[in-house]
């Protein structure tokens, strides 16, 4: 994967996440805006609504009365009046909508009073009419036209009603028209805002697919490394674990051959050296006194020398090893651990153990001369055990009371000794573990190994 496009792509991330926020925020400020519009819209329109229903119950009502008037007229029935008062009373009520839709700017103040004086004018000739049919006098044609003359005043209210219904029907289509226009603007404005918002969830889509196909094909790229890695940090691993074997036996095989060679031509040298040395000094006992203890002098040196072979051939192979067997050793060097150090050793070995196989019985004895000379460097302990038994496989348990040991002290790079003996029981198919006792004081060694 480029890493530069890898760094650019969260960046076109944010910007694409920003925009399709920006325009969705837009969006719904466009919709807020045009439900505030919308609600605008309606209270108008049933002001109009209003206005109109008002100016068609001004006519009625004033139908009503000029009606109940006129059969009041014919019939001379008061029952007939019954309508005007009625209209007179239902007037108070359309007087004060007529005021509220004026003072709301529905009805033109002019045209309201022009509209509440022809009302006025209407109720005072029907009025005069009602009296003067109330004193029994007989009109004449011309107190007739003289009382309905409230005809032009009617006539002239129902001029003015048409006007303003006229008006209110225009300010309706108005506010139809302009209703649409919003709407149709917001319409517009939601489409393109989805078609934009659409267009770049789908860039982000595409964009973000593309990144998570680089990702994948990364990730395959990083596993076939790390495969091929594991591969061969595995195939190595052998190479070294195989290479350590190949060392451990031949370093066994040349420690063995070393103690062969100490054992019988060094060992047969200091033997000839030690009788020719013998019967020199038993020579010159009595005739040169001074000579003869430099030789007993010489004769000490030489033992310590022998000894000193002893223990190197020892410490190389063992000959008791194969001699006396494998408890035999371990006992020999527990007490000359103690011997050294002053740390009792106590052992707990089988009784007529059998003696391993040969690998065996060098990997069990490299394991507790290691670890007594761990003890004997670092653990500053009193009391040493060393346990073993013998079944389906060889147990082997050395256990002190010294400072302890790290629990990570496996991991460490410098413990080529402990990494040494792990090696040996894994050569083995065996086991190697260091622990600390429950106390939380001392270090246990315990090595296990299959003799079937």
């Amino acid at each position: 994967m480029n890493p530069q496009q890898t760094s650019d792509t969260p960046l076109r991330f944010s910007i694409v996440l920003t925009a399709c926020i920006a325009l969705a925020v837009f969006n719904t400020l466009s919709v807020w805006l045009n439900l505030d519009d919308l609600e605008d819209s309606n209270l108008e329109t049933s002001l109009t609504w209003d206005a109109i229903n008002v100016a068609n119950l001004i006519l009625i009502n004033m139908v009503d009365a000029e009606t109940a008037v006129r059969g009041y007229l014919i019939s001379s029935n008061e029952s007939f009046l019954e309508p005007l008062e009625r209209s007179r009373a239902e007037s108070t009520f359309i007087r004060s909508e007529l005021i509220r839709l004026r003072d709301q700017g529905i009805i033109a103040a002019d045209n309201t009073s022009s509209i509440l004086e022809s009302v006025d004018r209407e109720y005072q000739a029907l009025d005069e009419l009602v009296q003067v049919v109330n004193s029994d006098q007989m009109l004449d044609s011309a107190e007739v036209s003289r009382a309905f003359a409230g005809k032009v005043v009617m006539d002239e209210l129902r001029a003015r009603i048409d006007r303003v219904q006229e008006r209110q029907h225009g300010r309706l289509s108005e506010i139809n028209e302009r209703t649409y226009d919003s709407f149709q603007i917001a319409a517009y404005v939601g489409v393109g805002t989805g078609a934009i918002t659409t267009l770049g969830l789908l860039l982000f889509y595409f964009d973000l697919r593309r990144n998570i196909e680089r990702r994948t094909a990364a990730e395959a790229e990083l596993k076939a490394a790390n495969a091929t890695l594991e591969s061969a940090v595995v195939k190595r691993t052998e190479q070294l674990t195989r290479l350590s074997r190949h060392l451990i036996q031949l370093s066994e095989k040349e420690k063995a051959t070393l103690a062969s060679e100490l054992h019988d031509e060094f060992g047969a040298n200091l033997t000839a050296i030690n009788l020719d040395v013998s019967v020199v000094a038993a020579k010159i006992k009595d005739s040169q006194p001074q000579l003869y203890d430099r030789l007993q002098r010489a004769l000490g040196v030489l033992r310590e020398s022998v000894d000193l072979k002893r223990r190197i051939i020892h410490g190389l192979r063992p000959s008791m090893l194969d001699s006396l067997g494998l408890a035999a050793v371990i006992e020999m060097i527990s007490e000359e651990f103690t011997e050294r150090t002053g740390i009792p050793c106590r052992t707990a070995l089988p009784e007529n153990m059998a003696q391993p196989p040969d690998d065996i019985a060098i990997a069990i004895f490299r394991v507790v001369q290691e670890s007594l000379n761990n003890i004997a460097k670092y653990a500053q302990a009193s009391n040493v055990s060393i346990t073993m038994t013998q079944g389906d496989w060889l147990r082997l348990t050395i256990t002190d009371d010294g400072v302890g040991i790290p629990a990570d002290i496996m991991n460490r790079p410098v413990t080529h000794g402990l990494l040494g003996m792990q090696e040996r029981m894994k050569q083995l198919q065996g086991i190697f573990k260091v622990d600390t006792p429950a106390g939380g004081r001392g270090t246990i060694v315990r090595a296990e190994v299959p003799l079937i």
